[in-house]
């Protein structure tokens, strides 16, 4: 019995020398051999009355499984804690950072605007330097808008198809552009409008 006991112990604290990786996976083996230990010896743990401890290598073997199960538990769930805490503190970050972010191109948005309205009253449509290129150029979709809310009513009760409804009513921009694109004809009242943006490179 002593003999395979310390057998036992041998093989789990073999165990517990492997990759830290593994560990809690092979502790749990552990309380595998130390139950196997425990149904091969049932009928002596029974004439000490049901009580591990009545067989002090046995009991022995216990302690040292349940010991090494319980630190490897606690190195994950330690593990597990200092993980959350360093996405809480990623989660922040982005938080932060995002913020940050905002600004700087809520800034750079402005600083845009305004070189652009420079340029445009000097009536400079080009800036070329070794390190930046300005443009002043038309954008790629032209706003669509009415010349009062009057027109969009009077154009919804004629049915029209360049009136689309929403909670309120508003104009399909897209319906317009592609007739205007065809050559159709644009119910008066309507503005196209093609606006500019100044383009940094």
């Amino acid at each position: 019995m002593a003999q395979a006991a310390t057998e036992a112990k041998a093989e789990i604290a073999a165990q517990a020398r492997k990759p830290r990786t593994l560990r809690l996976y092979e502790t749990l083996e552990a309380l595998d051999i130390l139950d196997d230990l425990i149904a091969e010896h049932a009928e002596r743990i029974a004439l000490g009355g049901g009580d591990i401890e009545s067989v002090p290598e046995i009991a022995e073997l216990r302690a040292f499984a349940e010991e090494q199960f319980e630190e490897a538990a606690e190195r994950w769930g330690l593990k597990i804690r200092t993980l959350l805490a360093e996405a809480q503190y990623v989660e922040s970050e982005i938080s932060r950072l995002n913020i940050i972010a905002r600004s700087k191109t809520n800034a750079a948005t402005s600083l845009k605007a305004y070189l652009k309205r420079m340029l445009e009253v000097r009536n400079i449509l080009k800036v070329q330097t070794p390190l930046v290129r300005l443009r002043i150029q038309q954008n790629s979709r032209a706003a669509v808008t009415a010349i009062s809310e009057t027109v969009i009513d009077t154009l919804y009760a004629q049915g029209s198809e360049f009136v689309r409804r929403k909670e309120t009513f508003d104009l399909d921009s897209d319906k317009i552009l592609e007739a205007q694109k065809n050559g159709e004809a644009i119910p008066e009242g309507i503005l196209i409008i093609r606006g500019t943006h100044l383009r940094v490179e």
